[in-house]
């Protein structure tokens, strides 16, 4: 557990567990992260820049869950191995895409869904977020961390399963906070793949109990060959997956959309699909800012891939912990006005999302991002998803042609 000394937090599981408690970034922690069994977990959080932790943990093979602010961890997941959802989380079918409606589209993704102390306590009943009253009156995606949830807090995951409007997805955010890219890069004792071959399993028993098709991860460096190596494992070890969505640490649009393809164990095409934009205030960068800002870049992307005789179709971050305030004015003022965090008339989460939504020309969709997958798949080879499509039935769990032609 990386625990500060002054928190009184997890007090309780780290002593029922007989966890070593530290905190720090030091030699201790260079010690104690060689010490650990490869693909071990760390409770809490840890001193230091955001971006550096993470990476430490991350290159000796290991993951953190983001609960530093958890209570109540030792009652609340007590007897959870033996727990699961009465049903998974609502998935789209396919069948009922209308893939000639002549239309660009664009999907709007929460950040920081990898969080755990977030979703157990204000996220389901916050008026930013699932609470919204805007949520359900256009397509919109959370990233959860299903397997956290289902192993710490279930309450909070049937609620989520229980509450989900159909027009939205619920996406894996990442199986706990690591880099893939960095995975096990400091290992000597274990084979690299071993971990990500690990890690692919176990994501994949937990996106089977959530219902998620989709799996979304951040990286250090998206184009790195490491990152195309974890890629790879994911696409061939994750059963049933639909694609995955990446962003790039800091900022989260680096990737600008680009598009890898991986062959799973039957030959299917996964994408992964890295963020165009992100909804992300005070972040004066060319693919970030305002939903005024983001909804200009989307309409002009979409016209430049009409002049172009293609179609458009790609996802959004929106920056949880960025606050907006509703902005009626021109453009250059809706785009360059003050925006701050959120509270006292700023919102955050879904409401920007919509503001921005209300700004896209007509001949822009707004879809789930399972919709946006099934369409950047059908774009690319057309013959083999058609097949897939053909032969889904998502009314039947056992149903295992969802990625067999």
């Amino acid at each position: 557990m990386a625990q500060e000394p002054k928190a009184n937090h997890n007090r309780d599981i780290a002593i029922a567990h007989n966890m070593m408690v530290f905190f720090g970034m030091g030699e201790v922690a260079e010690d104690l992260y060689k010490f650990m069994e490869p693909k071990s977990t760390v409770i809490g959080w840890n001193l230091g820049n955001e971006g550096d932790f993470v990476h430490q943990i991350s290159k000796y093979g290991h993951i953190v869950v983001a609960s530093n602010w958890s209570l109540n961890l030792t009652l609340l997941s007590a007897g959870t191995e033996n727990w699961q959802l009465e049903e998974p989380c609502k998935i789209l079918d396919p069948n009922t895409i209308d893939f000639d409606d002549d239309k660009h589209s664009v999907s709007f993704v929460l950040s920081d869904g990898d969080n755990l102390q977030w979703l157990m306590t204000n996220f389901v009943n916050h008026p930013y977020y699932w609470a919204n009253p805007d949520f359900g009156s256009f397509p919109f995606n959370f990233g959860i961390c299903l397997g956290d949830l289902n192993q710490a807090c279930p309450e909070v995951l049937s609620e989520i399963q229980r509450t989900q409007p159909d027009n939205s997805s619920v996406i894996l955010h990442g199986g706990g906070y690591y880099y893939p890219d960095v995975l096990g890069i400091s290992r000597t004792d274990v084979d690299r793949y071993d971990i990500l071959y690990k890690h692919a399993k176990q994501i994949s028993h937990q996106m089977k109990i959530g219902g998620s098709r989709i799996l979304m991860f951040i990286a250090e460096d998206i184009d790195s060959e490491e990152a195309k190596e974890a890629y790879q494992v994911f696409a061939e070890e994750i059963d049933d997956l639909l694609g995955m969505l990446v962003m790039q640490y800091y900022p989260y649009e680096g990737g600008d959309g680009k598009i890898f393809w991986y062959e799973n164990h039957d030959g299917v095409e996964i994408p992964v699909v890295s963020a165009n934009y992100s909804l992300w205030a005070n972040l004066n960068l060319p693919g970030s800012g305002t939903p005024a800002k983001i909804a200009r870049l989307i309409n002009e992307k979409s016209e430049s891939a009409e002049s172009n005789s293609e179609k458009y179709n790609g996802w959004t971050v929106v920056h949880a912990w960025s606050g907006f305030q509703y902005n009626e004015g021109d453009d250059e003022q809706a785009e360059n006005g003050q925006y701050l965090s959120p509270g006292n008339g700023f919102e955050a989460g879904v409401s920007p999302a919509k503001w921005c939504v209300d700004r896209l020309d007509t001949n822009i969709k707004v879809v789930t991002a399972e919709e946006m997958l099934w369409r950047i798949r059908m774009r690319n080879n057309p013959e083999q998803t058609r097949a897939l499509i053909a032969a889904t039935n998502i009314s039947d769990p056992s149903n295992k042609s969802w990625n067999t032609p």
